[in-house]
């Protein structure tokens, strides 16, 4: 795999990123309205689910890119 396969896969993990946080912000904008004890409990439990993805998304896209960098270093680019 090259450097660039690396950066296009992390940019990959970004867009995801992204999505992640939108679907966040939508949630957290529910979370604000009168809601009843499953409609909380369920909104609690996709926002826990999203938070989660948004960590994971994030730490992929920052290994991809320290690798793509590693690579580029060694390569002398």
């Amino acid at each position: 795999m090259t450097a660039d396969d690396y950066t296009e896969w992390a940019n990959e993990y970004r867009q995801e990123l992204d999505t992640v946080e939108r679907r966040i912000r939508k949630a957290e904008a529910k979370s604000g309205k009168k809601l009843g004890n499953i409609e909380r409990t369920n909104l609690e439990k996709l926002l826990s689910l999203l938070y989660s993805q948004r960590i994971e998304c994030l730490a992929f896209a920052v290994e991809l890119e320290e690798k793509a960098r590693a690579i580029r270093e060694k390569e002398g680019l």
